[in-house]
């Protein structure tokens, strides 16, 4: 099952888009976080400055000639920060990565169904294939009787008749198997015949094993789940963009220096440094409103949270009542198995002895097939109540 697991994670078109989604969330991050960094600005003026004598006191020196002026200047807006976009951003690759996770855990979870069903179908080929060499063998010895001149004409229409339901139930079974191949194969891209799955004791064993103990998971461990990290996610992306919000408005923070050279007094260069914050006071009533947006919004997504979070406790605890109840029914099914197992070897010991006639251990058979159906019906059961169980709890560390 491992290599059908790797081959479908490796030709799964929906794996790949989420972690090409995951990649572009990375670059966002990136660009989100140089966003920060604040602009570098570069300027130098050069002008020709004619000045006239009446414009200054009498006696000052007047030249005409180049001004020249450089100035450097940081600016930054100061909602980078306080918004953090950025921060944002790493949540989105965080929600692109556990969605890429429960993708890989849905993937694996229809793997795994397909994979029992067929492993589930050869089990039933192999009981039918051992069914119908029993049936044979009687009906054999019921046409040596009609042979021998004794009229069992009834015995041998009832026994033919046994014999085609048989093969009327495993034509049905092979059309299902065929069926669930080709649903496997399109998930796994791989070549999958029916004598590639071998069902053992070994297998049997493992797949009705207790899968853990539900008392301990449910309501513990739920938040570290695939859907449980989700909505806590959803519910950081809520608080966090509320940040930045409010009747505050966004501040824009300047700082520069200046360096001019004058052509009236070329002697004395001139330095200023400067700083400035700007606020849009009209923009205090947009923000004001936005925040009581985002407030509403957060307080809305925390119910949201909460219920959800309710929701998947229920789940929890009903697909551990069902799977329970599944293993519980078949347990109780290899009890009914084992005691039609005991039923028919009693009838095939009336039979050597001359007690009763072929056509008796044939009805006592078709009750022991119908408790290996019984059986293999509970176990198809646990292994889809199994599979839901552990795609519910992907994710989780114990």
């Amino acid at each position: 099952m491992e290599d059908c697991v790797s081959s479908a994670l490796g030709a799964s078109a929906a794996v790949a888009s989420l972690r090409d989604q995951v990649q572009a969330s990375v670059y966002a991050y990136d660009k989100d976080r140089h966003g920060r960094w604040p602009a570098l600005s570069l300027s130098d003026q050069a002008s020709y400055a004619t000045y006239k004598p009446g414009a200054f006191e009498p006696g000052s020196s007047l030249n005409d000639g180049v001004d020249d002026m450089a100035n450097a200047e940081l600016s930054t807006d100061l909602q980078q920060w306080i918004a953090s976009p950025a921060d944002l951003s790493r949540l989105d690759i965080q929600r692109n990565r556990l969605l890429l996770d429960r993708a890989r855990a849905q993937l694996r979870h229809d793997v795994t169904q397909a994979f029992n069903k067929i492993m589930v179908l050869r089990l039933k080929a192999d009981e039918r294939r051992r069914a119908a060499s029993y049936m044979d063998s009687h009906n054999k010895d019921i046409r040596r009787l009609r042979a021998l001149g004794l009229d069992v004409e009834l015995d041998l229409l009832r026994a033919g008749s046994q014999r085609t339901s048989l093969d009327l139930v495993a034509a049905a079974q092979d059309a299902d198997l065929q069926n669930s191949l080709a649903a496997l194969r399109s998930l796994t891209g791989m070549d999958l015949r029916p004598g590639d799955f071998q069902p053992d004791p070994a297998w049997l064993a493992s797949m009705t094993a207790e899968p853990g103990d539900p008392a301990t998971l449910v309501g513990r461990h739920l938040e570290d789940t695939l859907q449980g990290q989700l909505t806590a996610l959803d519910l950081a992306s809520a608080r966090m963009a509320t940040r930045g919000t409010g009747p505050i408005a966004a501040p824009v923070l300047r700082a520069g220096l200046n360096h001019a050279f004058q052509a009236i007094d070329p002697a004395t260069p001139v330095d200023q440094v400067y700083a400035s914050l700007t606020l849009n006071a009209f923009d205090w009533g947009r923000r004001a409103s936005e925040g009581r947006q985002r407030a509403s919004e957060f307080t809305a997504q925390q119910k949201e949270t909460d219920d959800q979070l309710r929701q998947l406790r229920l789940t929890a605890g009903q697909l551990a009542v069902d799977l329970a109840a599944a293993r519980k029914a078949y347990a109780i099914s290899a009890e009914l198995l084992r005691d039609a197992q005991k039923g028919l070897d009693i009838a095939e010991a009336y039979y050597r002895q001359g007690k009763i006639k072929e056509t008796d251990v044939l009805s006592v058979f078709s009750d022991f097939l119908n408790a290996e159906d019984q059986q293999d019906g509970a176990l198809q059961e646990v292994l889809d109540q199994r599979a839901e169980w552990e795609a519910l709890w992907s994710g989780a560390r114990p």
